[in-house]
């Protein structure tokens, strides 16, 4: 079974933030430059990518070759942070691929908690109960900041659905793991 990825990166404001000697967003650059590698090895035509702030934006599907380029083209400028509204396009692209054989691993990049929450969790309630099986698509969340870990940990561990599609890492610990590791991480936590 093959496995497609799709990335959704936060493009709002707070992730501007200098984090250490650079910003949020630049600290996500810089592992999803070594994460957007590893899944092209997996994923033919490379992940799907999005932003999402205030609207969620398409930047196709990335390769090895572009990824530099489309992750610097990243602007956090927008003032909220709908991951939900990310989590529509990205489970229906998910149910798509599923219903072709894949498997997805959806992963987003945020620091904040979700300006549309409840939104979140009837998408992630939705996906897992269309699911046939637990490891038909997991949703891995790497957050930048402790402002959103209790959040973040909330639909990890308490949300209460047919699978449990959730894991939650904080940058710190993705960058320790290792691409490979953390990828694996999503379908096993």
């Amino acid at each position: 079974m093959s496995l497609d990825v799709i990335l959704g990166f936060d493009a709002s404001v707070s992730m501007k933030t200098k984090e250490g000697n650079t910003t949020r967003i630049g600290a996500v650059k810089e592992l999803a430059t070594s994460i957007i590698k590893k899944a092209c090895e997996l994923d033919e035509d490379g992940p799907d990518a999005f932003t999402f702030g205030e609207r969620v934006t398409p930047l196709g599907n990335i390769t090895a070759d572009d990824a530099v380029a489309k992750l610097q083209s990243i602007a956090a400028d927008e003032y909220a942070t709908n991951l939900g509204a990310f989590l529509v396009q990205a489970f229906k692209k998910a149910k798509d691929k599923i219903g072709q054989g894949s498997r997805v691993l959806v992963l987003a990049f945020t620091d904040g908690a979700a300006s549309d929450a409840k939104v979140v969790e009837s998408q992630i309630a939705s996906m897992a109960e269309w699911m046939t099986e637990d490891a038909q698509c997991a949703l891995e969340i790497i957050y930048v900041s402790d402002e959103a870990e209790s959040y973040l940990k909330k639909l990890d561990d308490d949300l209460n659905t047919k699978f449990d599609i959730v894991d939650t890492t904080p940058l710190s610990e993705a960058i320790a793991l290792g691409v490979e590791e953390l990828l694996n991480k999503a379908f096993n936590d």
